[in-house]
């Protein structure tokens, strides 16, 4: 199999458990995943067609198709009796959507989010803690209550450029970006484009509330809310908690994209069978916990309903013991559209970045719109 180990332990919670449960079964890693063009091509040149190919993006699928690996699993699954419905749908529609409407890929982990907040903070301004299931609106208003000077320390109520792809996918998460029989470019035109750029203008315009020259999370600690995914570096000693990421009005419940890692059987594999019966004793609710990350970042929701998460903690991650780790799992994923076009990844990438473009370029949301939209040429369209 070709497979990317970043600490999650292949040799133990992979090839040892395989091995041990089909004994006719080796498991070699090739190395590699599906966004990296030189492993793919030095393993087919050698001759190591994988069985299996992992991915850590979504939108690595164009390798897949170009090297002649990609394989839709959709009727296989059926015929190994794969459980599917243990996924949240719209977790499930955004890797298909990558993949021509087909399961090229199945995620075996899945991005969580939370709004975390320093409780020191909301205490010295004497403000209630966030609460969970608050929308954008009622944030950024929390925000102001929690920004000013105190003590000669000036503290930050929102910092929310970084990553700015995951509030705008909340609500344009199933909008075609770009048409794939035309190549028009469609995202350019959603009202909530502007919305999302209206609302950071309004947050960093707040007094006090400027874009931090340090991160006011884990450096100078300064600053009272950051909505992200499980924040792994947070300090083991800051005071704080996690509510549920926050939603629009638009699109209630809807949480940003539930990405994940995912692992694949590849058309030249002459082992699909054995290879999906791997895959299906890997992704079982026993063992999927552990090819994460972590065990709370697999993607089946049903593991987390009323059990105590706290047991579920790496060594690394006991600084969230305690927390409201539930607000993890409240949300929906977003979903994606039915296709994509060829120019998405491009789209992808100038969305991710399109909240702290607008606020370093120092323009107005109008001017912003129409200057950084005449640009759409760069992908191609």
């Amino acid at each position: 199999m070709m497979w990317e180990d970043w600490g999650q332990g292949f040799q133990e919670n992979i090839k040892e458990v395989v091995e041990e449960q089909f004994p006719h079964i080796t498991v070699k890693n090739i190395g590699g995943d599906t966004g990296n063009k030189d492993w793919i091509e030095e393993a087919l040149t050698a001759g190591n067609v994988p069985d299996l190919i992992f991915a850590y993006r979504q939108y690595h699928v164009n390798l897949l198709e170009e090297y002649e690996l990609n394989y839709d699993m959709t009727e296989l699954l059926e015929k190994h009796d794969f459980d599917l419905s243990r996924y949240d749908p719209a977790h499930l529609d955004e890797w298909k959507s990558w993949a021509n409407g087909e399961i090229w890929l199945l995620p075996f982990m899945a991005d969580h989010y939370a709004l975390h907040y320093n409780k020191d903070i909301f205490d010295l301004f004497g403000v209630e803690y966030p609460k969970d299931g608050m929308t954008w609106k009622e944030v950024t208003a929390l925000a102001s209550q929690v920004t000013g000077e105190r003590n000669g320390v000036q503290y930050q109520g929102l910092d929310i450029t970084g990553n700015g792809h995951l509030p705008m996918s909340q609500i344009i998460g199933r909008t075609q970006l770009i048409d794939p029989e035309t190549d028009e470019v469609l995202w350019t035109k959603s009202p909530y484009v502007k919305q999302w750029l209206e609302m950071v203008e309004n947050v960093y315009n707040m007094p006090g509330n400027e874009m931090p020259e340090v991160d006011p999370w884990t450096e100078s600690r300064t600053l009272a809310m950051r909505p992200l995914w499980l924040d792994i570096g947070t300090p083991e000693d800051l005071n704080f908690d996690i509510v549920t990421y926050p939603q629009w009005e638009e699109a209630p419940n809807i949480g940003p994209l539930a990405g994940g890692w995912g692992l694949g059987i590849t058309e030249p594999s002459q082992h699909k069978d054995e290879a999906m019966e791997v895959m299906k004793f890997l992704y079982s609710d026993e063992h999927i916990g552990s090819l994460g990350e972590s065990a709370i970042h697999a993607p089946f929701n049903h593991l987390f309903e009323g059990k105590d998460i706290d047991e579920m903690l790496v060594e690394r991650m006991e600084k969230f013991k305690g927390k409201n780790l539930q607000a993890l799992y409240k949300l929906e994923a977003a979903g994606g559209p039915e296709s994509r076009s060829e120019f998405d990844v491009g789209a992808f990438q100038q969305i991710e970045h399109l909240g702290e473009d607008f606020i370093k370029s120092g323009l107005d949301v109008n001017t912003f719109i129409r200057g950084a939209f005449c640009a759409v040429s760069f992908f191609g369209v």
